[in-house]
């Protein structure tokens, strides 16, 4: 038997009061949390009408336990209104821990011995594709002795230096070091992964080895499990013919992506090129404010992501 509308619409009732008799009133919600309650209840709302009587009450309990991150509900929010909305998560301060990873080479000999003439056992794990829910196959350096306190030091200070370089270039980039789209050409990904079983340059290994962003990278597998149709990568290939930069982020991609895989990689410094797609705003979550300027002039919408936590820009 199919649930009635007017049951469904007491349950409904019930879950928000259940809900908000553990918060603050309604009217002194945040706009994201506004956000994220009209996405619960939208959701539950269609998917539950779908259920049977017996059922439903089960199904929202474990609707409630199985909520995507609060991270997500800014992105939905940003996207809201937009018909198959492009999603562009950059790496270095979003998916990919770059200030911890340089606070951890220079706080551990080990893991500057490691960078420089690795193991046999890292020199196999950089050679392995894997994924970033795989805890027994880790390429990144571990923790050096400034901790966190490090990682916020060097967070700054890569911020100051990519404020430097923004202005110097005054915001224009080079063309695109590379770009994919994995779901036109399947076989673009086939290779990307492919490559990683040459043995990487000293260069490359610094970028693989970066530790990833957890909250980064929660957000950006709960954005690919939503119904957002394309979510990929848009990121700066800061200082390419120096650092080797691009080859570097293709073997962290496979490294942590191999089988999470993007729709898209773009590695061009120039973000605001990509504002429009298929004649309507996408969405850029970057953790520089000026990309977000940039990119928001240039008719797209931005998420600011910074220190783990996503906010509308």
């Amino acid at each position: 038997m199919k649930l009635s509308r007017k049951k469904l619409n007491r349950l409904i009732k019930e879950e928000l009061e259940n809900i908000l008799s553990n918060q603050q009133p309604a009217s002194d919600l945040n706009p994201e949390d506004e956000a994220a309650l009209d996405f619960i209840v939208r959701h539950a709302l269609n998917e539950a009408s779908q259920k049977r009587n017996k059922k439903v009450k089960k199904f929202l309990k474990e609707a409630r336990q199985q909520q995507f991150s609060r991270n997500f509900y800014v992105v939905q929010q940003s996207a809201r209104g937009l018909e198959g909305p492009t999603i562009n998560f950059d790496m270095d301060g979003v998916l990919v821990d770059f200030a911890g990873g340089v606070s951890n080479i220079a706080g551990s000999i080990l893991n500057m011995k490691s960078l420089l003439a690795p193991g046999a056992q890292q020199k196999e794990r950089l050679l392995e594709p894997g994924t970033f829910q795989d805890q027994n196959n880790p390429v990144a350096t571990r923790q050096g002795a400034f901790g966190v306190i490090g990682t916020k030091i060097f967070t700054k200070l890569v911020d100051l230096a990519g404020r430097f370089k923004h202005w110097i270039s005054r915001g224009k980039y080079k063309p695109a070091a590379y770009h994919e789209d994995y779901i036109a050409n399947n076989a673009a990904f086939t290779e990307l992964i492919a490559n990683l079983s040459k043995n990487p340059t000293f260069r490359q290994r610094f970028w693989q080895t970066l530790p990833p962003n957890p909250e980064g990278m929660k957000l950006f597998l709960d954005c690919l499990n939503s119904n957002f149709p394309r979510v990929g990568i848009l990121t700066s290939p800061l200082l390419n013919r120096i650092l080797d930069t691009a080859e570097g982020k293709k073997r962290w991609i496979a490294s942590y992506m191999a089988t999470t895989r993007p729709s898209f990689v773009i590695m061009d410094g120039n973000k605001q090129k990509y504002a429009i797609v298929d004649g309507q705003p996408s969405v850029l979550i970057d953790d520089w404010s000026f990309n977000c300027d940039a990119f928001k002039e240039a008719g797209g919408r931005t998420v600011l992501f910074r220190d783990g936590i996503a906010n509308l820009y």
